[in-house]
């Protein structure tokens, strides 16, 4: 087993409430309410990135993916959200392109979870900067770290195809001060979800140029 029951009990939580919030209500829930960090008596703590700062021992991290024994653990968040992916043709052979990430990211679960507890923002840079195919971007007042990422490795999720691949992280460049800036790793597993369609759906059930976004959660695990 890569993740006990009450990790499991975690991500299933996750995926109901994925049910009730768009990655695009949260955004501007978040925006129009930024100066707000409490919820409903939810205690939720979301005006400092990173409050679970001891390594989980119920998660199997395969080999391809382990980072440096000289990288030592700073955080974890939580990270729930869509993966895009574009029906797309390269000689000849349809498939399914991943085009963008609208990812949210919180810093623990069982305290609580709603718009105000998100303290990071995770998507696609159009174009790539300095290598980063990817950001991960402070939304806590106070925090400006923003962080240009991408794949340094990856192997399949351990828990079935329909999850997406559980892969390593590397910082390409950064801007701003905060929580983001200093990490030299990190890594995205514990994986529910989120693996695009079939490819031989690419041109049959939809046509070339169509997207999809498939609802997910993740761990991300930070070091430096």
């Amino acid at each position: 087993m890569y993740f006990k029951n009450n990790s499991l009990f975690i991500f299933l939580v996750l995926l109901v409430l994925l049910i009730n919030f768009s990655p695009e209500d949260v955004f501007a829930i978040k925006r129009n309410n930024k100066h707000r960090y409490r919820r409903h008596g939810t205690h939720c703590i979301g005006d400092k990135i990173g409050t679970i700062t001891e390594e989980p021992k119920d998660i199997e991290i395969p080999e391809e993916i382990q980072v440096p024994d000289s990288a030592k653990f700073k955080f974890l968040l939580y990270a729930i959200g869509t993966a895009e992916y574009t029906c797309a043709k390269l000689d000849g052979v349809k498939y399914w392109n991943t085009t963008n990430y609208d990812t949210f990211l919180v810093n623990d679960i069982p305290i609580g979870f709603g718009p105000e507890c998100f303290v990071v923002r995770h998507y696609f840079s159009y174009p790539p900067y300095k290598g980063g195919k990817a950001i991960y971007e402070s939304i806590v007042p106070g925090d400006t770290s923003f962080v240009w990422e991408g794949p340094d490795a990856s192997v399949p999720s351990p828990d079935g195809p329909e999850n997406l691949a559980w892969i390593r992280i590397k910082p390409y460049a950064t801007k701003g001060e905060g929580a983001l800036n200093d990490f030299t790793w990190a890594l995205r597993i514990a994986t529910v979800g989120g693996s695009p369609p079939p490819n031989s759906t690419c041109g049959t059930d939809y046509e070339e140029g169509d997207t999809v976004h498939i609802r997910y959660t993740s761990q991300n695990w930070y070091y430096n």
